[in-house]
């Protein structure tokens, strides 16, 4: 289960610090949707909404479902979404356990997925895994903070072996997986991407 409830003496400035994607990498998501254009998104966690955001306006008309376990942070996100007058936002207050469980069956397939919750390689493979029956050939997949620590590096050098996986790149602050069979041969491009 990730993320505990967000408690009264945690500022919401510590909460941005430590949590939020950087600036280069929002601009990253927001040109990414903008190029590939993806009809369905899906994001586990939502945190304050900064990078749902971008991934909503540069995937626009396309929908982006969001889950938050935290209902605090996850009513302050739509806060910012009422405020940006953001129509193409579904965001849920759920972990991700319990939308996998009731609401991943009753979905369509995603064209982009962005894992940036829980920082352990046992469920981040396990939510991969859970997803999987929800990927095309055109899914795109993010994974957050690969080199959270060692156990998450551990968990995203498994994913870049899964048999479906056809490319992937790593770009230090995170990682993008495709499954595009098109792709000759399958490779793992290392990518150092400018921090600013």
């Amino acid at each position: 289960m990730q993320g505990s409830t967000l408690s009264a003496d945690i500022r919401i400035s510590r909460i941005a610090r430590q949590s939020l994607s950087l600036p280069f990498q929002c601009r990253f998501l927001y040109r990414l949707m903008n190029l590939t254009k993806p009809k369905t998104c899906l994001e586990f966690g939502t945190s304050l909404g900064i990078a749902s955001s971008y991934i909503a306006l540069g995937a626009a008309p396309g929908k982006l479902t969001t889950i938050e376990g935290d209902p605090v942070l996850a009513s302050l996100a739509c806060k910012l979404f009422a405020e940006q007058n953001i129509k193409n936002i579904t965001a849920l207050d759920s972990t991700f356990e319990s939308f996998l469980k009731n609401d991943l069956p009753k979905t369509e397939n995603f064209d982009f997925i962005f894992l940036d919750g829980n920082h352990k390689s046992i469920p981040l493979i396990n939510y991969y895994q859970a997803l999987k029956s929800h990927f095309t050939r055109d899914t795109i997949m993010m994974v957050d903070d690969i080199y959270w620590s060692a156990d998450m590096q551990k968990g995203w050098k498994t994913l870049i072996t899964m048999p479906e996986v056809t490319q992937s790149v790593d770009c230090f602050r995170f990682g993008l997986l495709f499954f595009n069979n098109d792709f000759i041969n399958k490779e793992h491009h290392p990518i150092r991407l400018p921090l600013i």
